[in-house]
């Protein structure tokens, strides 16, 4: 059920370096992305990309890029998350999903929730490995059907979003939070 490969691992040789430029997901910033700086991001330590193969192992159906974050929650959220109040900080540690694309012939087929699903598994398997994190936060483009999509999948606005949209500032994306901790218990 959709293998996860990490991108160094991939392409190392050329079936993957072929596997990685027959990927496109109809987006050509994200897949300029993936073909020309994912891997140097990778290897920087900047970014962390993983790799959703088919069953058969013969095509790239997804691809989603973690980097290390943190996230500004409001007091109200904080509660929200049961997280104690009197903390020093309202920096939450959290895991920023900088790139998600899934491959054109796979979109609107209910894939997208199913490996955004196995993002969150696979980093509440790895959640105690090196060092915590609790939230997995995104930006989401400022469309109606993105955003619901991410609505769908547990994500919620970030309070400051809230706020953004009542004043109506101009938004290209909107910051979106879902609570790991829900899935670790």
């Amino acid at each position: 059920m959709y293998p996860i490969v990490v991108l160094d691992d991939l392409s190392a040789d050329d079936a993957g370096k072929a596997l990685l430029a027959n990927f496109s997901c109809g987006d050509a910033a994200l897949d300029n992305f993936l073909h020309n700086e994912a891997l140097h991001l990778h290897n920087a330590g900047i970014t962390r990309s993983l790799l959703f193969l088919s069953p058969n192992q013969e095509e790239i159906v997804a691809w989603a890029a973690l980097s290390a974050s943190e996230t500004h929650l409001s007091d109200f959220e904080i509660g929200e998350l049961s997280i104690n109040s009197m903390l020093p900080t309202r920096f939450i540690p959290s895991v920023r999903l900088t790139k998600f694309a899934l491959a054109a012939k796979y979109q609107k087929q209910g894939l997208g929730s199913l490996v955004l699903s196995r993002v969150k598994d696979y980093l509440i398997s790895n959640i105690n490995s090196l060092c915590a994190y609790r939230l997995l936060v995104l930006d989401a483009r400022n469309d109606e059907s993105v955003l619901a999509f991410y609505r769908r999948n547990g994500f919620e606005e970030c309070a400051q979003e809230t706020r953004n949209k009542k004043h109506d500032r101009d938004r290209s994306s909107v910051e979106m939070y879902f609570d790991l901790l829900n899935l670790s218990q």
